[in-house]
């Protein structure tokens, strides 16, 4: 059998046990176990929709995770957390990429931060982004190699996506984001720019009383005890 027939057979049986997960950490283990022959030493998943953000949080809440022993108590575990770049770096370019792709402000700190990685035996990471309202979540894996074929990357990544949607078929629905009316959407959109109620009522072709109005309607709708609230749930709810 060629190489690329035998990386076809083992993400399509991979797929096919990750469907057949009941519940998320199974997917979880599932999806590293099947990438082991590839040197995957870890997994961690991350969905802002799943669980949603804090306010004022800076990354979704982690759903799945899966770690080499003794990472999570290690000065090295807890280096490599600090320093993290992956999440600016999926905000930038929201695709799969790897994580040497992703840089630290110098050598020195790119150099200790591989070296802290290095010590769990990871030469290499693997992230796949889900941006959704402006956060970043997905799926992120270390392994133990680097040296893969286009074809064997391409799965790679595929296999994370197939997790993804596992992991949302598992999850509870998300609740509905709440209904503005159309003008109400208009109005907060603007607000959350940083116009002003004045400026918005020039650009809508309204007084700066019925901006007001909408801008108060919809701070109600959304659950918001001030009007900057309702300006951080009217953008989180992914509504502008």
């Amino acid at each position: 059998m060629s190489d690329e027939r035998r990386v076809d057979y083992l993400i399509l049986d991979l797929v096919e046990r990750i469907d057949r997960a009941q519940t998320v950490a199974e997917a979880a283990r599932t999806l590293l176990d099947g990438l082991k022959p590839m040197g995957a030493l870890s997994v961690m998943a991350t969905d802002v929709l799943i669980a949603p953000k804090p306010m004022g949080a800076h990354t979704p809440p982690v759903v799945a995770g899966i770690a080499p022993k003794g990472w999570q108590e290690s000065a090295a575990g807890a280096f490599v957390d600090a320093l993290n770049p992956n999440p600016d770096m999926a905000r930038r370019v929201r695709r799969p990429f790897m994580w040497k792709t992703a840089p630290l402000p110098t050598k020195a700190l790119y150099s200790a931060y591989w070296e802290a990685i290095g010590e769990f035996g990871g030469k290499e990471g693997l992230a796949v982004p889900l941006v959704e309202t402006g956060i970043t979540g997905g799926v992120s894996m270390a392994f133990a190699t680097e040296d893969w074929s286009p074809r064997e990357r391409r799965a790679m990544e595929f296999a994370c996506y197939t997790f993804l949607d596992k992991v949302r078929s598992l999850s509870p629905t998300p609740p509905e984001p709440p209904r503005l009316s159309v003008r109400e959407r208009d109005v907060m959109a603007y607000i959350a720019e940083g116009k002003t109620d004045w400026e918005t009522s020039v650009i809508l072709g309204v007084s700066q009383n019925t901006v007001h109005h909408h801008v108060e309607n919809a701070r109600r709708k959304l659950g918001a005890a001030t009007r900057a609230q309702g300006v951080a749930r009217f953008i989180l709810a992914g509504l502008r």
